[in-house]
């Protein structure tokens, strides 16, 4: 059997949390399996996401998709869009085959402006 995420890439807006799906690709749980997911930074920090490891259960005949959330902290910098992934690293049968790791493409929503006092103090006086 072949476990895995949906979709190799989930792109994320910075004030929602992200909802990452992982079901069976190929074949489907004969007893309970257990995978244990763990997400790792790549170019976002511990101050863009919240680092976690989580089990999902997959009972007999399940094939899922399973739905797991990681919350993405929202702030309020200006920023390029910062990623993590999460990785299948353990499962609890063996013969489980997991897939890729996902990632995590976190979406700044804080724009590009000047905040009102700066417009104020640089106006123009003829």
């Amino acid at each position: 059997a072949i476990i895995g995420f949906t979709s190799q890439t989930y792109d994320v807006p910075e004030d929602q949390k992200a909802k990452i799906t992982i079901g069976f690709t190929r074949g489907e749980a004969t007893s309970p399996v257990t995978v244990r997911l763990e997400t790792s930074p790549a170019s976002a920090s511990d101050k863009d996401f919240v680092s976690r490891t989580v089990n999902v259960t997959f009972n007999p005949g399940e094939t899922g998709p399973k739905e797991v959330e990681f919350e993405i902290i929202d702030d309020p910098l200006v920023e390029n869009t910062e990623s993590f992934s999460v990785s299948v690293v353990s499962t609890s049968v063996s013969g489980v085959i997991s897939g890729e790791p996902a990632t995590v493409n976190i979406l700044d929503n804080d724009g590009n402006y000047f905040p009102i006092a700066c417009l104020l103090c640089c106006q123009y006086e003829p």
